[in-house]
């Protein structure tokens, strides 16, 4: 499982209010999205983005117009509106997302907080932000929610899925992917680390690993 799978789960929590979803999946969602210390996360990015060289680096090329229209690109591809439509059935709108995600990275330009020893670079800001939610407590809630409500049980499986993950191999497999890492590669973020970091925690939240080996 690849660093796509956050990305859509993250774009999922941000359309819960569609009608596809079953109310009781809905809560579940927000009740998870609650654990997260969101002004913490936000207000440490707002910190590297101050001060720190790479995010600002980072940020600069997300506000050009090669990666916007790499991006538009990117939407037109099969593989994008591929997945997108395998989502949708289940109340996840990653185009919606995707223009949440631009509205952020622009605001993010216009805020600067308190200042911050740079260096740390976008892995660190990544790594930073992890620890700061309560993946143990966020663990045990969505196991839970998993034993006592099967819509959401079936929500996740879904979007856990064997399908899913091969729709997601083809969209790392556009041509607009792969030279948006290329040029992030550039510009020194260690993409490869960054990827391999975060399927470690997914594959520890979700169980990948214990998952895999009963099918």
């Amino acid at each position: 499982m690849k660093i796509c799978t956050l990305f859509i789960l993250v774009l999922g929590t941000i359309n819960i209010q569609c009608k596809e979803l079953p109310t009781s999946v809905v809560a579940d969602v927000r009740d998870l999205i609650d654990l997260i210390p969101c002004d913490l996360i936000l207000s440490l990015f707002m910190e590297y983005v101050a001060v720190d060289v790479q995010v600002h680096k980072l940020l600069h090329y997300l506000t050009t117009d090669q990666f916007q229209n790499n991006l538009i690109m990117f939407k037109a591809s099969e593989a994008y509106n591929e997945t997108r439509d395998y989502l949708l059935p289940i109340g996840i709108d990653i185009h919606k997302g995707v223009e949440v995600l631009n509205n952020l990275i622009e605001n993010a330009q216009e805020q600067r907080l308190r200042k911050r020893t740079p260096g740390h670079g976008v892995f660190g800001l990544i790594k930073e932000s992890i620890t700061l939610i309560p993946l143990e407590e966020m663990k045990d809630t969505y196991n839970a929610k998993l034993e006592e409500n099967p819509d959401f049980q079936k929500v996740m499986e879904k979007i856990l899925s064997t399908d899913l993950r091969n729709h997601i191999y083809d969209i790392m497999g556009t041509k607009h992917f792969e030279e948006t890492i290329n040029i992030l590669n550039n510009i020194n973020i260690p993409t490869a680390e960054i990827i391999d970091y975060i399927e470690e925690t997914l594959v520890y939240f979700f169980d990948l690993d214990s998952k895999e080996d009963s099918r």
